[in-house]
């Protein structure tokens, strides 16, 4: 669920030192911005990007950073998740999303859900 719809869309970085990426000068001390959302939809990464599969394997997400980058929470927020979601699947395992839908809260570099209708079976 990450990769495909990811709560941090963007991020940036300080550049150290001069180099080129894929033939685009990058001078040290410049700044730049990385889209984390459409890396996350990067078909070189995942096959099928646009297609929400829930037991897709080997997900390759950047959806909390990397590396040195990794988002301190990056755990927590997985296990509260997990949690949260499998707690609300045991109390009402046919879940549907109701005719109104959801809104996305306006926040920028952040997505995520300001009210997401469901209905219980």
């Amino acid at each position: 669920m990450l990769r495909f719809d990811s709560p941090v869309t963007q991020t940036g970085r300080t550049v150290l030192v001069e180099t080129c990426v894929k033939g685009c000068p990058l001078h040290q001390g410049a700044s730049i911005t990385f889209s984390l959302a459409a890396a996350n939809h990067d078909p070189d990464a995942n096959p099928e990007p646009e297609r929400f599969d829930i037991k897709r394997r080997d997900i390759r997400h950047q959806s909390f950073g990397g590396g040195r980058h990794l988002c301190l929470g990056a755990h927590l927020a997985r296990m509260e998740g997990q949690e949260a979601i499998l707690a609300l699947l045991a109390r009402y395992p046919r879940l549907t999303i109701s005719s109104r839908g959801s809104r996305y809260r306006e926040a920028p570099s952040f997505r995520g859900s300001a009210e997401l209708w469901l209905t219980a079976e």
